[in-house]
């Protein structure tokens, strides 16, 4: 019997783990969370984000919410340093501007 409550256990464990990457992935076009991987956010970084297409909406912590294509904004990933992930309204309103 409690085999078969590990196994349960291990189940629900992984479904939560995967609502949870569902909710941080960020969307292919709408708000997204950048955050620098090593120190704060650079006017650099900010230029490069502008000129991929994105919007600035506002600050969250050290990152930047902005809205824009996943797709244009992917190559900041490795040049920037930056992490890409979703920007739920619930979790980033009070860093929109």
């Amino acid at each position: 019997m409690a085999e078969g409550n590990c196994f349960l256990v291990a189940q629900l464990s992984l479904v939560a783990a995967l609502l949870l990457s569902l909710a941080v992935i960020p969307p292919a076009h709408g708000a997204m969370l950048l955050l620098p991987i090593t120190g704060e956010l650079k006017a650099d970084m900010v230029t490069s984000v502008i000129a991929r297409g994105a919007v600035p909406l506002g600050r969250s912590g050290r990152g930047l919410i902005v809205r824009g294509d996943r797709s244009r904004l992917a190559g900041l990933i490795a040049t920037h340093r930056l992490l890409l992930l979703a920007a739920p309204e619930r979790l980033c309103r009070g860093g929109r501007a």
